[in-house]
């Protein structure tokens, strides 16, 4: 076909939760450089985004050490909430100290997220086009990312609550896709008998 797997829903649901999810991490680099500016802490501009990646490295570990049981609508769902509670915090403006360690909240979501949309491919698109179904997710993700710092930027320089507003409306929408297109995230028919038989893993 020559729309490719992208016609199939379970991977239109994917490409825009993961590009809500790139708006995100594209905003928390503003957020981060706005704080810096704010709080006069040059360091901010580095160790927020670096406390994010360590949240992310640290969740990424965690969720590959046991398998995981349930649909995959449920799993992908409660990531994407987790996501965003964890971009939350960000909205009051912490100080230095508190906005570090609150950038790794939303961090320890992310790689359990991008493991399970991705893993999710085996049961959602045909086969042979795998590749091509990871390649579109890659790409909304980093338009995703794109549109979050673009966004941001049009705040006022001073104002990471305003960045942080971007960074929480991209998570809420993941979160809000997810639950609107949960029924479309079914196995695709060619693999419904594979993944009745394999439970989701973190890892493999």
């Amino acid at each position: 076909h020559r729309l490719g797997p992208i016609r199939a829903p379970g991977l239109r649901a994917l490409a825009a939760t993961l590009f809500g999810a790139g708006i995100t991490l594209g905003a928390l680099n503003v957020v981060a450089l706005a704080a810096s500016e704010r709080h006069h802490a040059d360091y901010l501009s580095t160790l927020i985004p670096a406390a994010l990646a360590v949240g992310s490295l640290t969740g990424g570990l965690l969720y590959g050490r046991r398998t995981w049981p349930g649909p995959l609508a449920r799993q992908l769902l409660l990531l994407a909430t987790g996501f965003l509670l964890g971009a939350l915090p960000m909205l009051a403006d912490p100080a230095p100290a508190v906005a570090i360690a609150a950038a790794v909240l939303p961090g320890l979501f992310l790689a359990p997220l991008l493991v399970t949309g991705f893993h999710s491919l085996d049961v959602l698109v045909p086969p042979n086009t795998l590749a091509e179904a990871s390649a579109w997710l890659i790409a909304c993700l980093g338009l995703g990312q794109a549109a979050g710092t673009a966004l941001a930027g049009l705040a006022p320089v001073t104002s990471p609550a305003a960045a942080a507003g971007v960074a929480a409306a991209g998570a809420a929408a993941s979160c809000l896709l997810l639950w609107a297109t949960r029924r479309h995230l079914a196995p695709h028919p060619r693999q419904a008998r594979s993944q009745s038989a394999e439970p989701l893993a973190g890892s493999r």
